[in-house]
């Protein structure tokens, strides 16, 4: 075996990177990313939301030596920040809280040069190649940090060291030097759900997934321009970035976690946080206050929109009481002034063919009759999909509808599973389908299921079509919209209480 092809002792790149002032260090062997099915899904699903630069160089994204021919080792390095609780107290209105990674200096200033001297010694005066980075370029670090068994990725997609928990940050070098790997870190979450059931605004929609749409540290920070202007979405009086999921971590705040050195430069800094002070702040007081910190990412119009929004959220104003009132409520809402509306037009529609809308005739002659055909065709449908839930599509079909309601309770599962069973049927089957026919009534119910984005988008529909034409039989053999009311509420509510059930372990 050649020299080229040995793997080295990793301890003297350890010795050293410990000595340049990193906490810790691990090393794994270069190769596809342990979780790019994951980061793959991540994209499809549109969870990236508008950090479009996330679905650039895939290819190196979950695999380095697309970016470094040749390739062998992947060294990751943490370097902790101040977990010291921030300022102002969350009940103090008047100021915005900052999460504590952006309270000192920006960590790419700090850890940049001292990667870069890590590199040079391993690349041993260009004996070697290598490329450095902290966040900064296409690679998954979460997953190689894993993989280097530096910690493992918790459920709020942070990775946490046992020893400090997971207020650290995260630097990586690639280079076709080879060093022998460490062990992989072992997942030390277990059942906890506290990161999950903490986060306000259900970001985190999956176990280790976050839906950064919904992320109050995305919408502050990368979002650009103003918040729409009923969003889903409170901002829980954080000005910069959200540190709700890392503080109630067991593995943060166990007696025994161990307090690491924190670098001088990461040692809290006066930053202004006055709301009202930062609505007309001026480019030179921004930059006063925020100079070298991250808080610059955000730029200062963003936080003065950030500032803005969190006084509006304090004066208590008609969009922060809908705000106020968090994710679940404000897309049950949609959906009931969706599938109200919805109802009502069919109720026009029935009016103006028909002029006037008679009960008796919209439930058919025997309800009782029809409501047990209702069961048996839900049943019959439920069969089918359980026959095929085997299928890839599906399971993608499911994690897509995941991402859109997030989080759900049995009762909201049952509220939605009704909603959209009378606004669908009474709209297709009651005003459409007399009008337009079977085939052509169950092809348009089906069109209305296909999926914004991603590779699978046609799955929904390909399933809606034959629920179509079953949902339309119904009312023509029973003459009514019993039935098919029926049907269609107990297919959906067995579906979404599925999904309430799995979201809640």
């Amino acid at each position: 075996m050649g020299e080229s092809e040995r793997l080295e002792k990793s301890d003297p790149v350890k010795r050293e990177a410990l000595r340049l002032g990193f906490h810790g260090v691990g090393v794994a062997t270069a190769g596809p990313s342990a979780h790019a099915d994951r980061y793959l899904e991540w994209l499809q699903l549109g969870r990236n939301a508008s950090m479009d630069y996330m679905a650039r160089n895939v290819a190196n994204r979950i695999d380095p030596r697309e970016t470094l021919d040749g390739a062998r080792s992947v060294i990751v390095v943490t370097l902790p920040y101040d977990d010291s609780p921030p300022f102002p107290d969350p009940g103090d209105r008047n100021r915005g809280r900052i999460s504590r990674y952006a309270r000192g200096r920006d960590y790419h200033r700090v850890m940049a040069p001292m990667l870069k001297k890590l590199r040079e010694f391993i690349d041993c005066g260009g004996k070697w190649r290598s490329w450095y980075s902290v966040d900064t370029s296409p690679i998954l670090e979460r997953d190689w940090a894993e993989t280097s068994g530096v910690g493992w990725i918790g459920k709020n997609g942070l990775v946490i060291d046992p020893e400090i928990g997971s207020w650290f940050f995260l630097g990586t070098v690639v280079t076709n030097r080879g060093f022998a790997a460490d062990e992989p870190a072992a997942d030390h979450c277990g059942s906890c759900r506290r990161c999950v059931d903490a986060c306000p605004t259900g970001a985190i929609v999956e176990e280790r997934t976050i839906d950064a749409r919904r992320c109050i540290s995305y919408l502050t920070i990368e979002h650009r321009g103003e918040f729409p202007s009923e969003p889903s979405v409170s901002l829980n009086n954080w000005l910069f970035g959200c540190d709700i999921c890392q503080e109630v971590c067991p593995w943060n705040t166990r007696s025994s976690r161990r307090q690491p050195e924190i670098h001088p430069d990461f040692q809290p800094r006066p930053l202004q946080d006055h709301l009202e002070s930062l609505l007309t702040i001026s480019e030179e007081d921004y930059l006063e206050s925020f100079s070298s910190t991250a808080i610059t990412r955000t730029g200062r119009s963003g936080i003065s929109r950030n500032a803005r929004r969190l006084i509006e959220e304090a004066q208590g104003s008609p969009s922060s009481q809908w705000l106020a009132s968090g994710p679940r409520s404000s897309w049950i809402r949609s959906a009931g002034l969706i599938y109200g509306s919805l109802t009502l037009l069919a109720l026009i529609l029935i009016t103006l063919r028909g002029g006037t809308v008679e009960l008796e005739a919209l439930a058919g002659t025997d309800p009782g009759v029809a409501a047990g055909a209702g069961i048996i065709a839900a049943a019959s449908l439920l069969i089918l999909v359980g026959l095929a839930g085997s299928l890839e599509a599906l399971r993608q079909l499911e994690t897509m509808i995941e991402g859109v309601i997030g989080r759900i309770s049995h009762g909201e599962a049952l509220a939605l599973a009704a909603m959209s069973a009378v606004g669908e049927e009474f709209f297709f089957r009651g005003a459409l389908q007399p009008f337009l026919g079977l085939t052509l009534t169950s092809v348009l119910f089906a069109c209305c299921h296909l999926a914004p984005r991603g590779a699978n988008r046609w799955t929904w529909p390909i399933l809606a079509l034959p629920a179509g034409f079953v949902f339309g039989w119904l009312q023509l053999t029973t003459g009514g919209l019993v039935a098919p009311v029926v049907a269609h509420f107990l297919f959906n509510w067995v579906q979404l209480t599925r999904l309430a059930t799995r979201s809640r372990g």
